[in-house]
């Protein structure tokens, strides 16, 4: 994936004299002397050639291999690991950590970097396994988890910034990959938080942090998690390596006390020759080893300190270089880059913390063209990888400067960046759907203002972003996309008319699989008002992976929704149900008008001889007489519904009841669009119509519902918070702590507060407590079941 000047200068800085590709790689390579040999379309000929070992002629100290790195002036250069660099660092990964009997390792990481050097002689040196695992599936979490599952791997070496993306996506790790118990980070620093996050979900796995760069042949130093001390505020990167030394030392190369700040040294067998056509800086960063004369030791850069334990602490770098994703990259190379384009003055690169607390770049230039971000971005990837390229531009008049004439980095450090120049005109979100995608979008590129027809990938998204922002769709919208869709419809319009697409399938059934694995009961849980269900998939992801769980959702396409009754609706809804478990005990719950008709389905189930082994009652309030329709009854709906879009999209519309009262239906929704400020089509006024009037026919239905007397125990999940409204409602507000249940069961009745209100308890952070009380309840169910 590099640009075509980036191979063309380093094959003719390497001199390589042979060229093995194959046939659909040679288009994207460049000119070359070298001779090429391809492995599909040579195949023939190579088959013809001796099939007898190579007579070895090379010794410990001979080249191994080049690895080219960022370099500041503008060029990658080349790092000369050599044999015994290589085999060192392997040796003491076989003694420490042996192999066992079938294990399989895996390569996922491009020959371009150190760490591919690892993961591809480590295992087959040894004759163990190793699944080749192209890009494309490392790019897809979900896909490289099915991968690793698939072929067992019991090994693996990762950046932390891909670790983190697998443990906070997917939460069901320790039942895919029981069988991957032995983790490596490397590559950038590992967070505290994440390392104790690791030791939650995968208890069983062991997890090592290691240290090092090209310069060093992979990995100098280590630390093994399971040794955290409660007491550390970081993960060390440990103690080193056999044959391997390391040095503390201060600006006159003296070791520095245990506690103090110093710069990092290496010697040992690990060290690289030094740098390709590069004497200066060779003798600049490989200096003579003043404890240990004839050797060298390599400046690294890094600001570490010794612990009293005896592990080294990383505290970051002395100069411009940083790592983006585990790649390391000097940040000057960018710049020069940058300034060789000719209508740029002047440029600074900084990598910022972004929302996710991940390094990203930001480039500010000094240039008097306008609209110049898309050209840049353009012109960067004809040139530097991928991962060098900035995720935003920034343009300025100058570059700021302190009074002593350096760069004033705090000058230019913003805690969200303004929305870049681009080829499309802002538009901005033109409905809830639009807005909710915005806001997700601002929160994880830290960029501001977004337009509905911006580029994600434009804006700064890259495949780790593209994975959270899949995951958080999920959460909000209970869609699970594939990533492909992301590539396809890049755009906040194009997504947003993806998940506003129903659930269900086109068989017509109002019963939606959530999550359909795991070991325990299903669990059953009926809509509320409106027919909605898209509150459970956060509910149900927050439950656990053992948890099965079901939804049943009401989406009627007709203009007049016909008001069926409570009765009714559950008994058709228990035909769906049955389809998927035929006999009991069901687990049964709802939120709202939810609660009510898991109520009636409980009853119709105990009158059928079933047994109902829990039923939950999400907040549904059970007035204590009948209600009767009135003229009032849209504005106070609307308001209602006005309440739940403000929870989930942080909009107040703040209409105030009386202003809406005698108002006919159109002229209503008016006033609150325009207090939206948003300007609906046609259509999506008459979808909204259409939602609406589905909503009052299921208060209607509720309204209609004469409960009878439930012989068994009903659990109340009650919201600590009311929803204040400037008129009275008994349907939503009311003093009695039963919510009105108290007349409907023979048994007590269980109630359970969650924090939040009636829309609130179902976001984050409330939602933890709703989903921890609701598979307590599930799970006391169960042990019950068990005792008959």
């Amino acid at each position: 994936n590099y640009p075509r000047e980036r191979l063309s200068f380093m094959l003719s800085d390497s001199q390589a004299t042979v060229l093995i590709t194959q046939q659909k790689i040679l288009e994207k390579l460049p000119l070359s002397s070298a001779k090429t040999v391809c492995l599909d379309i040579h195949k023939d000929e190579i088959a013809q050639e001796s099939q007898e070992n190579l007579t070895r002629i090379s010794s410990s100290d001979h080249l191994a291999y080049i690895i080219y790195t960022s370099g500041s002036t503008g060029t990658p250069k080349g790092v000369l690991g050599t044999h015994r660099g290589t085999v060192n660092g392997l040796h003491w990964l076989w003694k420490t950590y042996p192999f066992t009997k079938d294990e399989v390792c895996c390569q996922k990481t491009s020959m371009s970097f150190v760490d591919s050097v690892w993961e591809i002689f480590a295992p087959l040196l040894q004759g163990i396994p190793n699944v080749i695992i192209p890009d494309a599936v490392v790019k897809d979490p979900q896909l490289f988890i099915e991968t690793l599952a698939v072929h067992k791997v019991t090994r693996i070496v990762l950046v932390p910034s891909l670790l983190r993306l697998l443990l906070d996506t997917y939460s069901h790790l320790t039942r895919n990959l029981s069988h991957l118990k032995f983790w490596i980070t490397s590559g950038e620093a590992l967070s505290i938080n994440l390392a104790k996050t690791f030791r939650e979900l995968m208890p069983f796995a062991k997890l090592i942090n290691l240290y090092g760069s090209s310069e060093v042949s992979a990995n100098v130093t280590y630390y093994d998690i399971s040794l955290l001390s409660d007491k550390l505020n970081t993960i060390p990167i440990g103690r080193p390596i056999d044959n391997t030394q390391v040095y503390v030392l201060n600006h006159y190369l003296q070791p520095t006390p245990i506690g103090v700040v110093g710069e990092l040294y290496i010697g040992g067998d690990g060290l690289a020759r030094g740098y390709l056509h590069r004497p200066e800086l060779t003798q600049e960063k490989f200096i003579n080893n003043p404890f240990v004369p004839g050797s060298k030791l390599y400046k690294t850069g890094d600001l570490v300190r010794y612990l009293n334990d005896g592990n080294l602490e990383y505290l970051g770098r002395r100069d411009h270089q940083v790592k983006i994703r585990g790649f390391r990259v000097e940040l000057r190379e960018i710049e020069a880059v940058i300034t060789q384009h000719s209508s740029v003055q002047d440029s600074i690169v900084i990598a910022h913390d972004d929302s996710q607390g991940e390094k990203c770049l930001i480039a500010y230039v000094v240039t008097n063209q306008d609209k110049i971000t898309a050209q840049l971005s353009d012109y960067l990837q004809e040139k530097l990888p991928y991962y060098m390229i900035p995720s935003a531009f920034v343009v300025l008049d100058a570059i700021p400067l302190t009074p002593n004439g350096k760069v004033d980095k705090l000058a230019l450090t913003a805690d969200v960046l303004i929305r870049p120049d681009t080829i499309e005109s802002f538009i901005a979100p033109r409905n809830f759907t639009e807005l909710a995608l915005v806001k997700i979008w601002e929160n994880l590129l830290n960029v501001s203002p977004i337009g509905v027809r911006d580029n994600f990938f434009n804006l700064g998204g890259h495949s780790f972003l593209a994975v959270r922002l899949m995951a958080q769709i999920y959460d909000k919208f209970g869609h699970n996309l594939p990533l492909s869709t992301l590539f396809e419809n890049p755009t906040i319009e194009k997504l947003a008319a993806i998940v506003s697409q129903p659930f269900r399938e086109s068989s017509g059934s109002p019963l939606v699989v959530i999550h359909a694995s795991g070991s325990k009961i299903p669990f059953f849980c009926m809509h509320g008002a409106g027919g909605g269900i898209s509150n459970y998939f956060n509910l149900s992801r927050r439950l656990g992976e053992d948890y099965p769980f079901y939804a049943l959702e009401y989406n009627s396409d007709q203009e007049e929704p016909e008001l069926i009754s409570v009765e009714e609706t559950a008994t058709r809804y228990l035909k769906e149900i049955r389809k998927v478990q035929p006999n009991g005990p069901y687990l049964l719950g709802g939120f709202c008008y939810g609660g009510v008709l898991a109520f009636e389905m409980a009853q119709q189930l105990q009158r059928q001889g079933e047994t109902v082994g829990l039923l939950v009652v999400i907040d549904a309030i059970l007035p204590k007489t009948t209600i009767q329709s009135r003229d009032d009854d849209d504005a106070k709906f609307l308001l209602r519904i006005a309440e739940s879009i403000k929870t989930g999209n942080n909009i107040d519309f703040s209409v105030p009841f009386e202003s809406l009262r005698d108002l006919p239906l159109h002229e209503q929704l008016h006033l609150l669009n325009k207090k939206a400020n948003f300007i609906f089509s046609d259509a999506e006024i008459k979808d909204f119509i259409r939602h609406y009037k589905l909503f009052k026919t299921h208060v209607q239905a509720m309204r209609n519902y004469v409960p009878l007397l439930y012989p068994d125990s009903i659990n109340i999940f009650r919201a600590k918070e009311e929803i204040i409204h400037d008129f009275e409602n008994p349907e939503w507000n009311t003093d009695d702590p039963l919510l009105g249940w108290g007349k409907c069961s023979s048994q007590p009745i269980q109630v359970i507060e969650v924090p939040g209100d009636h829309f609130s308890m179902f976001v984050e952070p409330h939602i933890q407590e709703l989903a921890k009380q609701l598979r307590n309840c599930i799970d006391n169910a169960l042990s019950k079941i068990k005792e008959r």
